[in-house]
């Protein structure tokens, strides 16, 4: 069988919400010099003078991310990822300061009524959220998220294994791809490295969450935790 895949994470999804200050502001301080000159001119400071109460203003906004294709807003009808056989891994960090993982679960449970609801969209999406990550990386997360949801992601498009809970680590035990923990860096972009002592994280999908047996068992071994 040939499958899609993707795996929708913290920055991919933005767009989809409305206009905020917060997703303002995020916008001027990363990304700010190219996005609002690229939109308002090259004098433009999109902190002082943007004004939310200027519908031109917010017009102009909308009509150049469908121009330019960036910062427009995604559509939540994936009804065709699913008539296609395709699979979808959301994920967030809980602790990102720009991108809130209730917003993406805003979209996720938004997106599922395209398809008759919860049980029928979690048999092609799941999604997960990432517990200690700031944005993109930095913080006392695992360093291996993004990898083991990847494998889970490959095992579902590839084999027909849903991917259920999914260890992840911080220390000793990571093994990661796409992050460098050595070098701070994630395909080539500088990302402070996780602190703090090896342990384990339970990932677990949505609406499940990762609670504590209360056997005695150490807090740091995934085996000590359950998906309920």
């Amino acid at each position: 069988m040939i499958g899609l895949f993707s795996l929708f994470a913290e920055d991919a999804y933005s767009s989809y919400l409305h206009l905020s200050v917060t997703d303002t502001v995020h916008r001027n301080e990363s990304i700010g010099d190219t996005i609002a000159r690229a939109f308002f001119g090259p004098d433009f400071d999109l902190l002082t003078d943007f004004d939310f109460n200027n519908q031109a203003q917010v017009d102009h906004y909308w009509d150049m991310a469908k121009k330019l294709d960036y910062g427009d807003a995604f559509s939540t009808d994936l009804s065709a990822v699913q008539k296609a056989g395709g699979k979808v891994i959301f994920w967030n960090g809980v602790s990102a300061p720009c991108c809130l993982d209730q917003d993406l679960l805003k979209y996720y449970t938004t997106a599922a009524e395209s398809v008759g609801g919860l049980p029928a969209f979690r048999k092609f999406a799941s999604f997960y959220k990432v517990p200690a990550i700031g944005h993109c990386g930095g913080g006392t997360d695992p360093v291996d998220h993004a990898d083991r949801l990847f494998e889970r992601l490959m095992a579902w498009v590839e084999q027909g294994k849903e991917p259920g809970a999914i260890v992840a680590h911080r220390g000793s035990g990571a093994s990661s791809v796409f992050a460098d923990p050595l070098k701070g860096t994630v395909a080539g972009v500088a990302v402070p490295a996780p602190v703090g002592d090896a342990r384990d994280f339970l990932l677990c999908p949505y609406p499940t969450i990762a609670k504590f047996k209360d056997n005695g068992g150490d807090v740091n071994d995934a085996a000590n935790w359950e998906c309920k």
